[in-house]
């Protein structure tokens, strides 16, 4: 076996799937990890040219090939890092979720590039795919249905980053300002 450092955002782009086996533990981050995890981004996000190619250790990530069919997605098996990374999916969803009007090309990046499989059905819609009883909670957040999400920890995942993009603190106070305006999905 052989560690390499790669960005996380591979975990998200071209046509594949990380899978959360089922003897993982279900979604269990809370707010704690949440701030810890928002805190790291914030010191590394790119304010002029001298911070833009800042990079931050996440903590390892453990995948291996998942038996599947040969058509279809690439699919592997998140043995760690599995909290980590739908976390990061959740992130997204929420800076989807505020980007304007005018920013409607890389909300569908979003969407289509690092939340999912476009074209794909069933399940390998999903570029992350978390255990079963995770599943209905999280495809309703990563499905862009306007649909009022269910609550769940990916729902409140969703609502504290919302509110840290909005610039707020964790006490509902302006903190920083925002780069992203309101939209209309309810949170």
């Amino acid at each position: 076996m052989e560690a390499t450092p790669t960005l996380v955002i591979n975990y998200y782009s071209g046509f594949k799937q990380n899978v959360v086996p089922l003897f993982q533990r279900p979604y269990t981050w809370s707010e704690k990890q949440w701030r810890t995890l928002w805190d790291d981004v914030i010191v590394f996000y790119p304010v002029d040219d001298a911070n833009d190619k800042a990079t931050h250790f996440m903590g390892a990530v453990v995948t291996m090939p998942a038996r599947s069919v040969p058509v279809g997605v690439s699919k592997f098996l998140i043995i760690d890092g599995q909290q980590r990374l739908t976390t990061i999916s959740i992130l997204m969803c929420a800076v989807r979720d505020l980007l304007s009007p005018e920013q409607q090309g890389a909300r569908r990046r979003i969407q289509q590039f690092y939340l999912t499989n476009d074209g794909s059905e069933g399940t390998e819609f999903f570029k992350l795919l978390p255990t079963q009883g995770d599943r209905a909670a999280y495809a309703s957040l990563i499905q862009e249905s306007g649909a009022p999400v269910a609550e769940s920890q990916f729902k409140k995942a969703y609502d504290y980053f919302r509110r840290r993009l909005r610039g707020e603190s964790d006490d509902g106070e302006k903190s920083i300002p925002s780069a992203y305006s309101t939209s209309s999905r309810s949170g």
